[in-house]
Protein backbone atom coordinates (compact mmCIF):
# COMPACT_ATOMS: atom_id res chain seq x y z
CA UNK A 1 0.00 0.00 0.00
CA UNK A 2 1.13 3.35 -1.09
CA UNK A 3 2.29 5.80 2.03
CA UNK A 4 -0.13 8.66 2.65
CA UNK A 5 3.01 11.44 1.92
CA UNK A 6 2.83 9.53 -1.36
CA UNK A 7 -0.90 9.90 -1.94
CA UNK A 8 -0.21 13.43 -0.59
CA UNK A 9 2.75 14.18 -2.80
CA UNK A 10 0.26 12.98 -6.17
CA UNK A 11 -2.49 15.40 -4.87
CA UNK A 12 -0.35 18.14 -4.84
CA UNK A 13 1.11 17.55 -8.38
CA UNK A 14 -1.86 17.37 -9.95
CA UNK A 15 -3.46 20.48 -8.28
CA UNK A 16 -0.29 22.46 -9.65
CA UNK A 17 -0.80 21.01 -13.17
CA UNK A 18 -4.35 22.03 -12.58
CA UNK A 19 -3.25 25.80 -11.64
CA UNK A 20 -0.39 25.81 -13.96
CA UNK A 21 -3.19 25.34 -16.98
CA UNK A 22 -5.25 27.83 -15.43
CA UNK A 23 -3.27 31.06 -16.93
CA UNK A 24 -3.53 29.57 -20.37
CA UNK A 25 -7.43 28.94 -20.37
CA UNK A 26 -7.70 33.30 -19.16
CA UNK A 27 -5.84 33.76 -21.90
CA UNK A 28 -7.86 31.00 -24.32
CA UNK A 29 -10.85 33.17 -22.63
CA UNK A 30 -9.76 35.84 -23.47
CA UNK A 31 -9.67 35.75 -27.02
CA UNK A 32 -12.64 34.26 -27.39
CA UNK A 33 -14.58 36.08 -24.20
CA UNK A 34 -15.08 33.81 -21.78
CA UNK A 35 -15.62 34.51 -18.26
CA UNK A 36 -13.33 34.24 -16.02
CA UNK A 37 -15.43 32.13 -13.93
CA UNK A 38 -16.54 30.09 -17.32
CA UNK A 39 -12.73 29.72 -17.66
CA UNK A 40 -12.65 28.31 -13.81
CA UNK A 41 -15.35 25.91 -14.32
CA UNK A 42 -13.85 24.42 -17.43
CA UNK A 43 -10.94 23.71 -15.08
CA UNK A 44 -12.81 22.43 -11.83
CA UNK A 45 -14.74 19.98 -14.91
CA UNK A 46 -11.09 19.01 -15.98
CA UNK A 47 -9.91 18.35 -12.76
CA UNK A 48 -12.96 16.51 -12.34
CA UNK A 49 -12.71 14.07 -15.29
CA UNK A 50 -9.16 13.44 -14.30
CA UNK A 51 -9.30 12.67 -10.62
CA UNK A 52 -12.96 10.66 -10.67
CA UNK A 53 -11.63 7.34 -12.57
CA UNK A 54 -8.40 7.47 -10.12
CA UNK A 55 -10.80 7.60 -6.87
CA UNK A 56 -13.40 4.67 -8.22
CA UNK A 57 -10.59 2.50 -9.49
CA UNK A 58 -8.97 3.01 -6.04
CA UNK A 59 -11.86 2.22 -3.82
CA UNK A 60 -12.83 -0.81 -5.72
CA UNK A 61 -9.80 -2.60 -5.62
CA UNK A 62 -7.23 -1.04 -2.85
CA UNK A 63 -4.31 -3.47 -3.44
CA UNK A 64 -3.71 -1.95 -6.85
CA UNK A 65 -0.27 0.45 -6.62
CA UNK A 66 -1.42 3.91 -7.07
CA UNK A 67 1.73 4.12 -9.36
CA UNK A 68 0.22 1.54 -11.61
CA UNK A 69 -2.92 3.57 -11.55
CA UNK A 70 -2.04 7.28 -12.30
CA UNK A 71 0.12 5.48 -15.43
CA UNK A 72 -2.74 3.68 -16.61
CA UNK A 73 -5.12 6.41 -16.64
CA UNK A 74 -2.29 9.01 -17.97
CA UNK A 75 -1.77 6.45 -20.86
CA UNK A 76 -5.08 6.54 -22.31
Amino acid sequence: MVSEEIIGLIYAVVALFSFGLSPLLYKVGMKNDLHVLEANTIRSWGALILLTPILIIYKLMPYIPWELMVFVIFQH
